[in-house]
């Protein structure tokens, strides 16, 4: 599972059910958005703290951890 992923799972938990709406949280394009949950784009370290800080500002705090198999 990608950190895209993991997010959007903790956003959709949180009532952000579509990819748009949970693209308007991040301030992503939508677009953009969704091939980063499929695995089409790859986000630098930056991105993903970007939206963990987002997050934190929507009232969804997540803490994210690496392995050498990616997110877990």
């Amino acid at each position: 599972m990608n950190a895209a992923q993991v997010i959007a799972n903790a956003l959709e938990a949180a009532g952000y059910r579509t990819k748009r709406a949970q693209a308007a949280v991040l301030g992503e394009y939508a677009g953009h958005w969704g091939r980063y949950v499929a695995g089409g784009r790859s986000p630098q370290c930056s991105k993903v703290q970007g939206w963990l800080v987002a997050l934190k500002a929507a009232g969804v705090p997540l803490v994210l951890m690496w392995d050498a198999e990616g997110v877990c």
